[in-house]
Parts: C-alpha cells; sequence; structure tokens
C-alpha cells in the first residue's frame, strides 16, 4: 500500500510537471508559436531537465539491487581486467563472448574506485534512460513539438521492458543512439556518426543505426557523408584493430551461439517471442490504450514528422534484422524497439490534445483532459516497476 501510495504521488507530481512544461511553452495568443527566448521557455528546459535528473537518481536508488543473470558475463571481462588479468572471460583464454566490449570497459573506470559492478551497471542503466530521455526532449522541443518529446522521454524511463534489463548495455545503448538521432535532426551528421560508434562500442547493434543515418541521408540530401562515415571508422578503427590481433575477429562468438539456439525444436524464435510479449502487455486493458494512441501517433508521424523518420526506421530495422537472423527470443533483444513506440504513443497524445484544443471548454479543461490521459499512461507501468523491484 505505501509503495501505491508513493507511486501515486509520484504520478501526479510527474504529470504537473509536464503540464508545466507544455504550456510554458506557449503564449495564447492566435496562433500558437514557439517563444524560445523567453524566461518560460528557459523555466520549461531547466524543469524537465531537473525532473529527468531526479527520475535518473531514483531508478538508480529503487533498483540498485536488481539482476539478471546475462551481464554477468560482461562483469567478468571488467572484473579480470581492473585485476590486471587481461580482458577475457577465462584468464589465460582469448575469446570475446560478450556482446558488449565497450560497456565492459566504461565500467572498468567507476569499479577501480568502488568494485561493485551489479550496482554501477544499474546506474548507467538509469543514465542511459536518462540521456535518452533528454534527446527525445530536445528533439521534440526544435520542432515545436515539446509534448511529444516531454511524454516520450517520461515513458522510456518508467517503460517496465527497459527497466527489467538494467545491470546489461541494453539502456546505455538506446540513450546513446536517441542521442546519435537528436543530433543528426540538428544537420550534424559528423556529430550523429560519432555518438552511434560510441553506441557500436557498447553493442555491435550500433552499425545498423549508423548505416540508417549514412543510408538516409544518402536518399535526402544526394549525396555520401563521407566526413561522418570517417568519424564513425576512425572512432571504431583502434577497437576492431585490437580485437581481430587478440580474438581473431571483433565479432563476439555469441552471435553464432544465438544463432543455433534459435534453430533448436525447444527454442522460440525472436518473432514469436514479440508477439507473446505483446500478448502479455494486452492483457492488461490499459495497454489498449497504448495501441490506438500507437496507431495514431504512427498515422501522424509518416504524415508530418520527416524529422523523426530515421528513428522510425531504426526501430523497424532492428526488429526486421533480428528476425532475419532468426535468434532464440531473450527479453532484453525487445527494449530497442521500445523508443519507437513510446515515441509513436506520445505522438497519439499529441494529436489527441490537438483535437482537445478544439472543443467549445476552457484550457483549464483542456489541460485535464490531457492530464489524465498522462496519468493513465503513466499508472499502466506501475505494476511492471513493482514486479522489476526483485530479480526475475
Amino acid at each position: 500500500m505505501a509503495l501505491c501510495a508513493t507511486a501515486w504521488g509520484g504520478w501526479r507530481l510527474l504529470c504537473s510537471l509536464i503540464a508545466f512544461v507544455v504550456q510554458s511553452r506557449y503564449v495564447r495568443k492566435g496562433t500558437s508559436k514557439r517563444m524560445h527566448q523567453t524566461r518560460f521557455a528557459a523555466y520549461a528546459t531547466v524543469a524537465y531537465g531537473l525532473l529527468v535528473l531526479a527520475i535518473v537518481i531514483a531508478l538508480s536508488v529503487v533498483y540498485s539491487g536488481y539482476g539478471y543473470d546475462d551481464p554477468y558475463i560482461t562483469f567478468r571481462y571488467t572484473q579480470n581486467l581492473i585485476r590486471g588479468q587481461g580482458f577475457v572471460y577465462n584468464v589465460g583464454e582469448r575469446v570475446l563472448s560478450t556482446t558488449a566490449a565497450g560497456y565492459a570497459l566504461l565500467l572498468a573506470v567507476p569499479a577501480l574506485i568502488y568494485p561493485n559492478l551489479p550496482l554501477w551497471g544499474n546506474v548507467f542503466s538509469a543514465v542511459g534512460l536518462g540521456l535518452g530521455a533528454w534527446s527525445f526532449y530536445r528533439l521534440a522541443d526544435q520542432n515545436g513539438e515539446p509534448l511529444l518529446g516531454a511524454v516520450a522521454g517520461l515513458l522510456l524511463l518508467t517503460f517496465p521492458l527497459c527497466i527489467s534489463t538494467f545491470g546489461s548495455e541494453m539502456c546505455a545503448y538506446v540513450g546513446v543512439a536517441l542521442a546519435g538521432f537528436r543530433a543528426y535532426a540538428r544537420q550534424h551528421p559528423e556529430r550523429a556518426l560519432a555518438w552511434m560508434a560510441f553506441a557500436t562500442l557498447i553493442r555491435p547493434d550500433g552499425v545498423l543505426a549508423a548505416a540508417l543515418i549514412v543510408g538516409y541521408h544518402l536518399v535526402t540530401e544526394r549525396r555520401i557523408a563521407w566526413k561522418a562515415i570517417a568519424v564513425y571508422a576512425a572512432l571504431l578503427l583502434p577497437w576492431v584493430a585490437y580485437a581481430t590481433w587478440a580474438y581473431g575477429s571483433p565479432i563476439p562468438v555469441t552471435l553464432a551461439a544465438k544463432r543455433a539456439q534459435g534453430r533448436m525444436e525447444i527454442s522460440d524464435s525472436y518473432l514469436l517471442g514479440a508477439w507473446q510479449m505483446l500478448a502479455s502487455y494486452l492483457r492488461r486493458p490499459v495497454y489498449w490504450l497504448y495501441l490506438a494512441l500507437g496507431g495514431l501517433g504512427l498515422w501522424r508521424l509518416l504524415r508530418r514528422g520527416r524529422q523523426w523518420w530515421p528513428l522510425l526506421l531504426w526501430t523497424a530495422g532492428s526488429f526486421l534484422a533480428y528476425a532475419i537472423l532468426d535468434v532464440s527470443r531473450y527479453f532484453w533483444y525487445y527494449v530497442h524497439l521500445v523508443p519507437g513506440v513510446v515515441m509513436a504513443v506520445s505522438a497519439g497524445v499529441q494529436g489527441v490534445r490537438t483535437w482537445v484544443t478544439r472543443w467549445p471548454v476552457g484550457q483549464r479543461v483542456q489541460g485535464a483532459l490531457t492530464v489524465v490521459l498522462l496519468i493513465v499512461l503513466f499508472w499502466a507501468n506501475v505494476p511492471g516497476l513493482r514486479y522489476s523491484r526483485t530479480p526475475p
């Protein structure tokens, strides 16, 4: 009961701050226009940044003891490294069996001071989600859609599937990749590919995100982003060279193992796992609201949200890549789909709000209806967040 009361109070505060962020970005004189140079704009950005920071700290504390088995492969690489026994799983055996080499190296930095690797893994997971939430908001804000960015970021921070992967590289990977997409939307392809290089070091899936940006740039700008490609290659080259020398290849051996496992009769395929996960969410009627808003939002994004297309392509491309690889289903393989989902849902919320503003009712009523909708969306995640407080 205490947890429910705390969660309820938290969601009320969260939705109130969202309303403040959104309403302080607009004036009510004629056509609504962005006011970047006003004090209200500055207050809104600071308020959202402080809210994200508070949630990141709260997640780091509340889920500090959470964990599951897969990240411990990466933790062992880090542990052997800081002990001076080499960047290996088994001392004396040069085999690359972690898909998160860059993440393992990142963990080694704070572990030199306080060697609690599961704790640092959870902290980096929370920080990764915070980076993703901030990137969502800033990208949407620059396009005059602060509500979309605020809701998408907060849904990302509180989505149960993301929290369930705490400790692993997945949340950090998603956050860094979203920072890359934000940089590209701001017309900084070199900076975007630099972010994607770091994402690739954290998890090799980043290659797909980088390739999508290069391909999208070629189609829309009619030229190859050679400087950006050079930045990406330069940042990756040292690791590729070392991994090739030390292990024979920069590709982890676990890829072949997971594909072989996916072909076993007792193993569920990635596609079947996706269907089962969707069905498990839809068993709770409140998630039908996610489905409806997501459909509406996807339609709006495809029609008028060109700045979001690279991220949508990343979501679809990641899903197709895993399906084609025919790997076995693991719940953390679906985390990279969450940004696309929460973005579509948030675009649906933006669409509903636009529709509500046409009603012959006061602004307070319009705002109240929007806040109620947000409370329902966030409250839907509470059972999943409570469940993740204990290891699976």
